[in-house]
Order: structure tokens, then sequence, then C-alpha cells
């Protein structure tokens, strides 16, 4: 019998198949922000790939929705957040919906809505996604990618460790076979285990934080297993996220 297969993307540079369950990491920081939102209480987080769209949302929904986000890691004026998860974990964020837009992450979310499956992963929920994606992939016999978002069309070290993470935890329930690239994301996440804080530090995306004084996400985010969600795309058309088992 053929093993189901686990697939990794570096990079979102190309369609993957339909049937496939697909993890979207972008680690530093808009899947860890949308994993911190759910994780809190928050009912949903709807993308939004534009500015415009975002402030459009936010008017239509007024008082029931944040607004958050970022271009070149900032926070956009006007808006509640940047795309920070200790803003978010400091908020009153409990049956609130979120209106994210980043330079990354929330572009990856839409090019790949049209995948049976789409769950958007980070450390902060690595147990508990990887138990929702390996019973789903067992029950329903489908191949798993991972989709690294990357960093405004380059690798993004951080994504692609997480992403071996991933590779590593579904392992421990199943021998899935892999394919080389996340064959090295695996090996890559081997070596760097013991000390996820100071790996991400030393990535392109962690210094770029660094420069706009937020170590602390970057603390934040390394923690594994802090939340029990399954972020999952529920409305293809509209970019709607909420708890796959919500």
């Amino acid at each position: 019998m053929k093993k189901q297969r686990i697939d990794l993307l570096p990079l979102p540079y190309r369609e993957v198949k339909k049937d496939d369950i697909v993890i979207v990491i972008d680690v530093i920081r808009a899947t860890s922000t949308i994993t911190t939102f759910l994780g809190e209480g928050g009912e949903m987080v709807l993308v939004a790939e534009k500015i415009g769209e975002a402030f459009s949302l936010k008017e239509k929904m007024g008082n029931a929705a944040y607004i958050a986000g970022e271009r070149g890691g900032q926070k956009i004026e006007g808006f509640d957040f940047d795309n920070s998860p200790v803003q978010i974990q400091k908020g009153k964020v409990s049956e609130k919906a979120l209106i994210l837009t980043t330079t990354n992450g929330t572009k990856t979310i839409k090019r790949y809505n049209y995948v049976s499956y789409l769950f958007m992963g980070s450390f902060l929920n690595l147990g508990y996604l990887s138990e929702t994606v390996y019973e789903l992939s067992v029950k329903e016999g489908r191949d798993i990618t991972i989709v690294c978002a990357g960093k405004e069309g380059d690798l993004a070290i951080d994504d692609i460790l997480c992403g071996g993470a991933y590779i590593y935890t579904l392992l421990q329930y199943k021998n899935f076979s892999l394919t080389d690239a996340a064959y090295l994301s695996y090996e890559y996440f081997l070596m760097k285990k013991e000390n996820l804080y100071n790996s991400l530090l030393e990535t392109g995306s962690g210094k770029n934080i660094l420069r706009f004084g937020k170590k602390e996400d970057i603390y934040f985010l390394s923690n594994i297993d802090k939340y029990k969600v399954s972020p999952y795309l529920f409305d293809r058309e509209s970019l709607i996220i909420k708890d796959f088992l919500q």
C-alpha cells in the first residue's frame, strides 16, 4: 500500500492538489497572530489582501471587529493592532472578529483558498493542529502539504523551521513518506529544536522584527502548544477563518 505523503513548499510558488490538506505557515507573524486571536476567545478572522479592503470590512462590521495588520513589519495607520500576537494576547478579543492584512501570510492564504482543507499553523498550536490534521488525513486518505509564506518572494527560514516541527510531530503518529523538501525541513528542525527562541532571532524575519522593537513577539510565538486551536478556512469566498472544531 502506498504511504501517505507530506510535502513542503519553501515558498508559495506553485499550485498544490485540491484534495491535499494544506497547512499555511507564516510564523513571524500572521499565522501566529491568527492562532493567538482564536486561542484567546476571538470568534473569527477575516483575511483581507489589501488595506482598502480591510478598512471596508471594518466599516461594515463596526465595533464587532478589530482591524490589524502590517506592511514591511510596521503597523498600518488607523488600525487597532499591528500584526502582533502579543498585542492580541493583551487585548480584549473574546467574541470579537479580527480583520487581518499582512505582507505575506494573508496573500498566501488567499492563494490556496481552493484546497479542500486549509489550516494555519504556528508553534503556538503545533501539537493540537498536528493531531487534527493527522486524524483527518487518516480518515479521508489525504496527503499533506505545508506551504511556507516566505518573505516578499524570498525564503523565510523561520517558516521552514516551523514546517519541520509539524513534520516531526506528524511522524510521531505515522510513518508518512516525505518529499525531499519536507525531509530537509525536518532535518533542519532537528538541528534547531533545542532553542527555538534563539533560532528564530537568528532568522531574517526575526532580525527584521527586532529592528522595530518586537523582541517580545519572538519570545511569545516560540512557545510550543500554548493554544488548542486549529485555525481553518471555513469560507473560501469571504476568507473567514475559525477553529476547525468550533
